[in-house]
């Protein structure tokens, strides 16, 4: 701190006094606040290593959980496929209610929303209410979750906006399927999102971006599956313009 004294002022030891005092008070105002910043970042590091621990005792918990739900829906599904005998028809497939551990997949993405385990238990999830064409309650599951800017995360918004275009809501869709394409994580399937896309344009109407969406499944995954579908619905389309 600079202090700029007249020359009456120098002359008189008092105010000479004062002034030498503000500047020891600033100073020794500041050093405090350097010490307590110092301190204040000290807690900080601290802080976040606790919060690692408990995210990591939080995150093993949430994962006890929805490998637990797992296991049983595993064996739900397994019960369903016919036991085949040699030398006798195959019988029909067995009917299972998959709604109790729908329920229960639910829980875990309720009570561990911000872990991974959840986002696993979601597509879980969505996989058995999609069965059943209830897609808005895939919808209304996906935005209790805590999405990060990995693939699974991805994969989630997938599912979204595969359940908001059954939905009849495909402007959505785009919106939601956008997201994705801001994750460099998830570049393995950006074809299938552009695929999806441009099913979701042609339903609009949309006929210019529905084309350019195809397109762009054609240039990123030459002869895959989204690529054939794309070069079949690309022809549709053509036609339906010619």
């Amino acid at each position: 701190m600079t202090t700029h004294l007249k020359k009456q002022d120098i002359k008189n030891p008092d105010i000479v006094t004062l002034e030498l005092k503000k500047g020891f008070q600033w100073t020794r105002t500041h050093a405090k606040l350097t010490l307590f910043l110092s301190l204040a970042f000290l807690a900080v590091g601290i802080g976040y290593s606790i919060y690692q621990y408990f995210s990591e005792q939080a995150e093993t918990a949430a994962q006890e959980s929805f490998y637990k739900v797992e296991l049983e829906y595993l064996k739900l599904q397994d019960s369903a496929k016919p036991k085949t005998e040699k030398n006798k028809p195959t019988p029909a497939p067995v009917v299972v209610d998959y709604e109790p551990v729908a329920q229960k997949f639910a829980a875990v993405i309720s009570n561990h929303s911000s872990s991974r385990a959840a986002l696993l238990a979601f597509l879980d999830y969505s996989e058995i209410k999609v069965k059943n064409k209830n897609y808005e309650d895939v919808i209304k599951s996906s935005e209790k979750l805590k999405l990060g800017s990995d693939l699974l995360s991805a994969l989630v918004l997938m599912e979204k906006g595969n359940a908001e275009a059954n939905s009849k809501n495909c402007q959505q869709a785009i919106t939601t399927w956008e997201k994705i394409l801001s994750l460099k994580s998830s570049q393995s399937i950006y074809p299938e999102v552009h695929l999806q896309q441009a099913l979701c344009y042609e339903s609009l109407n949309n006929g210019i971006q529905a084309e350019a969406n195809y397109n762009k499944v054609l240039a990123e995954a030459k002869d895959s599956a989204a690529a054939k579908s794309a070069e079949k619905y690309l022809r549709l389309l053509k036609s339906k313009v010619n």
